[in-house]
């Protein structure tokens, strides 16, 4: 997420010239993610956002680096780093003191894996770790608070590189540097774009690709070559393109580069190759253009933004820090979805203000409506105690929230919990079976985590084992159905009668869909005649998507009627708009009492079904 929020670029010698009509490529940005983020289903594309903001990022600071040295013939590296760090950092470090204590409200949820979360973040390494962690960015199943904090680290390893290579630049080819800029800038983003390119031909897990520094930096450096062209000062370039376009003219092409952005987080997919073979260039090309078309807007008119425009625009910056660990709080506390998106922008929006109107000021020894109201002598015995009590409270309560980092998710747990009680379930439908003869259970339900989820106890939430009492369940995280059906439905299916219903709740984790659907064949086939078999259609609301698991709940829809013992518990299609049924992945229902009762409930009447 770019830092750079102000689009009136300063110079070490004051001069400060505002580009208009920048402010609506922050809008459209922000927008784009946040949408993204609220209702991933509704734009599976809008992450581009981010994308948006790293070719204007680039764009910006080379423009800025650019004409610092035309008016000084030097470029400032410390300056430049300095500038960098007091933009980036209160704003990074205002949220995790303001985040960490309340996830002291929380669940473990929000502590796991915290203390090493807030270090990557305050080292710039969030992209780095993230990767590490193995984790998909569309579907962690217990979303991280500052994952989002990845883009801002790459965002500053973009400037630790390419701010040493322009001081280095500018000592080397003073009378032809943005040339020079120019051309390393197209080679950097050329071999990053290939970078991605033959990546994706080689994997189909794209996370490592995402976060990469190597692979997901050349739109910053698109934006460069675009500032070494077209930056503040007017250039040929911009005088012969300001000639060809009129006003109308550049507004309408504005308009469909914003249109076709809209429509890429429409169409594009976090999981899809194309957008990693095609989609993050394509973006970034489009954006390139909307910057040069509204610079050029910026040469040729006079009017202004609307001042909404311009407040989103000066906030973007702290909203995008604030608004992704807000928008998992409020889900963690159980607020229905759309109030928790309401809450999140209230609550961002309002820190972001502060933040950007009040502390930043401040901090660059300017007045601010913050700085007036310390000073106001009316509140002045309050605030003795106030300004010392309130950031020791909060730097507190933050070192608790640290020091009481889980390693273990609510899941993990109740995959462990729940692995536990199936074992003791066994070994009394084996002591019954020796005893009478059978087993004491006429269905089998083999299943993941989700199945596993309504198997344990919680807060008075029903349990499968007791509402469908002659059930054996058979689940564990992350199993495919290719696993279920070879290694386990077999040795499942000895310990019950031969005529047991088999109840297949999978296909969340499907990775080859095409060979799980073969599998789904196998098992109608060689057990339909004699048994009956219930398929629940696996229900995936998170980020990203189409999933596997859509394709999955596709195949089995098509089955429905097909035969007489096949039934189909559309857990899908009754889940779809009950955001609150779910965790914040939009996958997992342990936790969730309505989630869990209406899980069973489907399944149990499904059973039930001549």
């Amino acid at each position: 997420m770019i830092e750079t929020t102000e689009h009136s670029l300063e110079t070490p010698k004051k001069s400060n010239v505002h580009i208009r009509h920048f402010g609506y490529i922050r809008t459209l940005g922000l927008a784009l993610v946040l949408l993204y983020h609220f209702f991933p289903k509704a734009l599976p594309g809008g992450f581009i956002g981010v994308d948006i903001f790293f070719v204007f990022s680039g764009y910006l600071i080379t423009a800025l680096a650019l004409e610092e040295y035309r008016l000084t013939q030097t470029f400032n590296l410390k300056t430049f780093a300095e500038r960098r760090f007091f933009r980036i950092f209160p704003t990074v470090a205002f949220a995790i003191l303001i985040v960490l204590p309340l996830t002291l409200l929380g669940n473990d949820d929000l502590r796991y894996n915290l203390s090493n979360q807030v270090f990557a973040g305050l080292g710039f390494i969030s992209n780095l770790y993230e990767a590490s962690t193995g984790i998909s960015y569309a579907t962690n199943f217990a979303p991280h608070l500052f994952v989002h904090l990845w883009s801002l680290a790459l965002e500053v390893q973009f400037y630790l590189v390419w701010g040493l290579l322009i001081f280095w630049l500018s000592k080397r080819f003073k009378k032809a540097l943005s040339i020079f800029i120019f051309l390393i800038a197209f080679v950097l983003f050329v071999v990053s774009s290939l970078s991605m390119f033959i990546g994706s031909l080689m994997t189909t897990t794209y996370s490592g690709l995402y976060y990469s520094p190597m692979t997901h930096v050349f739109p910053f450096f698109l934006g460069a070559m675009l500032a070494s062209l077209a930056g503040i000062k007017t250039t040929p370039l911009l005088r012969n393109l300001s000639s060809k376009f009129s006003i109308k003219q550049l507004i309408s092409r504005s308009v469909i580069a914003a249109v076709l952005l809209i429509l890429g987080a429409l169409i594009l997919h976090f999981d899809s190759k194309f957008t990693y073979l095609f989609g993050f260039t394509i973006a970034s090309i489009v954006t390139l253009l909307l910057i040069l078309y509204l610079r050029l807007l910026h040469d040729k008119t006079t009017s202004q933004e609307p001042r909404v425009i311009k407040y989103i625009a000066d906030v973007s910056y702290g909203v995008y820090i604030f608004h992704w660990a807000f928008l998992i709080i409020f889900l963690n506390f159980k607020v229905p979805h759309i109030l928790a998106v309401l809450l999140t922008l209230i609550a961002s929006f309002l820190c972001a203000t502060i933040m950007f109107y009040g502390i930043d000021p401040m901090l660059k020894g300017r007045k601010s409506f913050l700085s007036a109201f310390l000073s106001d002598e009316r509140f002045a015995t309050v605030l003795v105690y106030a300004k010392p009590i309130i950031p020791t409270f909060l730097v507190l309560l933050s070192l608790i929230a640290l020091a009481k980092t889980s390693a273990q998710t609510t899941l993990s747990k109740t995959l462990w919990t729940g692995s536990n009680q199936q074992g003791i379930q066994q070994l009394t439908l084996g002591e019954h079976a020796i005893k009478t003869g059978t087993a004491g259970a006429d269905t089998l339900i083999i299943g993941d985590s989700v199945t596993m989820g309504t198997t344990v106890a919680f807060d008075g939430a029903p349990q499968v084992q007791n509402l469908i009492p002659t059930a054996y369940v058979d689940a564990a995280g992350d199993r495919t159905i290719s696993e279920a059906y070879q290694d386990n439905l077999k040795s499942d299916l000895k310990m019950l009668p031969d005529n047991a219903t088999i109840v297949f709740a999978l296909g969340t984790n499907s990775v080859d869909a095409t060979k799980d659907m073969s599998h789904i064949d196998d098992l109608i086939n060689t057990y339909a005649s004699k048994r009956k078999i219930v398929l629940v259609t696996p229900a995936n609301w998170g980020a990203g998507g189409p999933f596997n698991s859509d394709k999955i709940a596709d195949y089995e829809l098509t089955l429905k009627g097909k035969y007489p013992n096949v039934k189909i518990a559309d857990w899908r299609g009754l889940s779809q708009g009950h955001t609150d049924w779910f965790d914040v992945d939009g996958i997992h229902i342990a936790d969730r009492i309505e989630g869990r009762k209406a899980w069973i409930n489907l399944v149990k009447e499904t059973i039930a079904e001549k």
